[in-house]
């Protein structure tokens, strides 16, 4: 175990030089936060940032050069909640500054290599699509995905940018990218299919690539297809079950 506390920790992201691992936590006086350990689970845990319980943090990208992270949290108040983007920078002393604070749902950040694009999704049409602006100053922004679209990451070189489609097949996507002379995407195309874990509304990045950008570590699924677009496994009610169970174990 990397960490033993008597917390819930949760959501796991490598910080860039592989020596630490961040990650979300409960722990302390109860105040949800983005903390950092030692990925060999010697030293302390450091705290990265803090925020008021049940603003549902996630820490999802850092730049190449290690200095800036973009993470997630839920915004808005009871009866409106959404998911901003903001961004934290290392020499920031665990302050923090909004990125895309809007009232659409915004989420799944990720940074390109080269340090000047941010792709993320927002349901701002009604459903999940992927997009891409400029970071960290934003604007210029594409719309990436043309039939719903979650859980974007950049390849290693930046050349291509893969999602995850929002339909009951999942299939993964890879859209080539040009940066010269302007920013030019290309025509989302299925890099391959399969019964594997989406992230479904929320983004979550159920998937890596490795170093090279030639693999793919995924979570396959044993059962039928899951759907990203929020249908769930059936469920079954029993009803009087403690009548059958005081008869199954019967009470002196």
């Amino acid at each position: 175990n990397l960490t033993t506390y008597l917390a819930n920790d949760i959501l796991p992201l490598w910080m860039l030089d592989g020596e630490r691992v961040a990650f979300v936590s409960d722990r302390g006086d109860r105040q949800e936060g983005i903390f950092s350990k030692l990925a060999d689970g010697t030293g302390p845990v450091e705290s990265l940032l803090t925020f008021e319980p049940g603003r549902f943090l996630t820490p999802w990208d850092w730049s190449s050069d290690g200095q800036t992270m973009v993470f997630s949290y839920a915004g808005g108040d009871d009866s409106a909640v959404t998911f901003d983007i903001g961004v934290l920078r290392k020499e920031g002393n665990g302050e923090w500054e909004p990125l895309l604070q809007t009232t659409a749902r915004e989420t799944a950040p990720s940074i390109s290599p080269n340090g000047d694009w941010l792709a993320y999704i927002s349901d701002q049409t009604g459903r999940f699509e992927v997009y891409v602006e400029r970071f960290p100053e934003l604007g210029e922004r594409r719309q990436i995905s043309t039939s719903g679209g979650t859980s974007p990451k950049w390849s290693p070189t930046g050349e291509e940018l893969f999602y995850r489609r929002t339909s009951n097949d999942g299939s993964m996507m890879s859209v080539t990218i040009d940066f010269e002379p302007v920013f030019t995407p290309g025509i989302p195309e299925v890099l391959f299919e399969g019964n594997y874990v989406s992230g479904g509304t929320t983004g979550r990045r159920h998937y890596d690539v490795s170093p090279d950008g030639e693999r793919f570590l995924m979570i396959r699924l044993t059962g039928a297809i899951e759907s990203v677009e929020g249908s769930a496994a059936p469920i079954t009610v029993v009803l009087d079950w403690f009548e059958e169970l005081k008869d199954r174990v019967p009470v002196p």
